[in-house]
């Protein structure tokens, strides 16, 4: 709708946001398009995930203003987790939590999806 130049600018700016609410510890990147991954193994909880996804979905959800334009995004999330030893690989992972993704996609958008693996 307003063209690449602002569309890149507008992905820069949710990473800017993103990486604004996860912790120091975790790994925020790029996946592709706009898909972001985020890596973390310092949680104890599945509630700890939980909040991080609330808090990425709160601060997504405010308005973007780039240049004279105003945007909403919206966010879908899948979060894969183990607790304790796995034999998961992160493939494992990445093939779940993309699962996941498309079920909140589909089930309302601006939402997560999260289950063990």
């Amino acid at each position: 709708t307003f063209g690449h130049d602002i569309g890149d600018r507008l992905l820069k700016a949710v990473a800017k946001r993103l990486k604004s609410v996860v912790r120091q510890e975790d790994t925020l990147s790029r996946f592709g398009g706009d898909e972001f991954l985020l890596f973390t193994d310092s949680f104890e909880t599945k509630e700890e995930l939980e909040e991080i996804a609330k808090r990425i979905l709160n601060t997504i959800k405010k308005p973007f203003i780039i240049d004279t334009y105003q945007m909403s995004v919206g966010i879908s999330i899948g979060i894969a987790y183990s607790l304790g030893i796995t034999n998961a690989s992160q493939e494992d992972y990445l093939k779940v939590a993309d699962e996941l993704l498309y079920t909140s996609k589909k089930t309302g958008k601006n939402k997560y999806t999260i289950a063990e693996v």
